[in-house]
């Protein structure tokens, strides 16, 4: 009998956790006494077959401690709704921009507007994954103060810029597609180098339009096999 080293309760010998407190107990072997190789039959409490020495105990499969996999992060899986989410938050955050480049410095609260709901579109498939990800939508609100004068504009618009890349970055490596590494690169560098040339800023409107086409693409192909 085994004995629970936590509440005491006498289990049977083959048991692998306490049957009142369900506490791990301490591993015993299983003696045998028929030698699993040859057959013969052995006296109790021998260690190893008389016959060929081959040893007449065993330890439970249920009592071996597993080895612990790694926690693996997450990976992004979306449905056919984030994929349509994408296509939108794609077309408002490009017309954003856009307006920036047409009308700046009037309507500035327009495009400012369109912008903070784009990336919200944008982001939402990936929350799951990574919930620092929200921070994208407050950078987005730095179009608002973006100018070339304007240092507080630039980084703030180009801090959420770049945590959309890194969301993209992420979607990449689980469906391995080179139309999203394109995209999330295109990102990537318009953000950077507009903080230095702001024309650069328009760089990120092709990014947009390949995640655009890449997501109503797979919200088709979805759609047609939903399985």
């Amino acid at each position: 009998m085994k004995k629970c080293p936590r509440c005491g309760y006498e289990n049977s010998d083959n048991a692998a956790f306490c049957e009142k407190c369900y506490y791990p107990l301490p591993l015993t072997p299983l003696k045998l006494t028929k030698c699993p190789r040859c057959g013969y039959e052995n006296p109790e409490g021998v260690m190893f077959c008389e016959k060929y020495h081959y040893p007449l105990f065993q330890i439970p499969v249920s009592d071996v401690q597993q080895p612990s996999k790694e926690e693996e992060k997450p990976k992004i899986v979306l449905k056919s709704s984030d994929y349509i989410m994408l296509s939108i938050g794609s077309v408002i955050t490009s017309f954003a921009i856009a307006l920036f480049f047409l009308f700046y410095p009037d309507m500035k609260i327009l495009y400012t507007v369109f912008n903070v709901i784009g990336t919200v579109f944008l982001i939402v498939p990936f929350i799951k994954v990574n919930k620092l990800y929200w921070s994208a939508v407050v950078g987005s609100i730095g179009i608002f103060f973006l100018s070339p004068n304007s240092l507080v504009g630039v980084l703030l618009f180009s801090f959420g810029g770049v945590i959309v890349s890194t969301a993209l970055r992420e979607l990449y490596l689980s469906v391995k597609d080179n139309i999203v590494q394109f995209s999330s690169l295109l990102l990537l560098l318009g953000y950077l180098f507009g903080m230095f040339i702001l024309n650069f800023y328009m760089v990120t409107i092709s990014g947009y339009a390949l995640l655009a086409i890449y997501s109503v693409q797979q919200t088709f192909k979805k759609n047609s096999n939903p399985g």
